[in-house]
């Protein structure tokens, strides 16, 4: 349940947000812990069909990898110790021996471990 005073705030910060970010729609403010954040976006960008390949560096990376799963069986993984990133060969490597990979998923900065990816490269082999 949600208050006037609150529904008035919550209101005033969407449409704050949405100019700020120059957006045509409004946004949506997710209530809840960064995990939440994550698992939407599993839910909304995977489907049964796609083949995913989740990049683990980290908690957050790996928690990732569990929500791919539950949306896609199909589920290959890159895991490193979490005091480590991700090496763009290596995934360079996974997508050439999987052209069938739909979705990459990789945590730039996986804060729990303190782990930072080459978001830049990982992404140029992606795109």
């Amino acid at each position: 349940f949600r208050s006037p005073a609150f529904q008035l705030f919550y209101e005033k910060v969407v449409d704050k947000a949405q100019k700020a970010m120059r957006l045509s729609n409004k946004p949506v403010i997710l209530h809840g812990e960064p995990v939440l954040g994550l698992e939407a976006a599993a839910a909304s960008l995977i489907t049964p069909d796609d083949v995913v390949l989740n990049l683990a560096s980290g908690v957050y990376g790996k928690g990732f990898g569990y929500w791919a799963k539950r949306y896609s069986p199909h589920l290959l993984e890159i895991e490193v110790p979490y005091n480590e990133a991700i090496d763009p060969q290596a995934v360079a490597d996974m997508l050439k021996a999987h052209p069938e990979i739909t979705v990459v998923s990789v945590c730039h900065h996986d804060t729990p471990s303190g782990t930072i990816n080459p978001i830049d490269a990982i992404g140029a082999l992606v795109s």
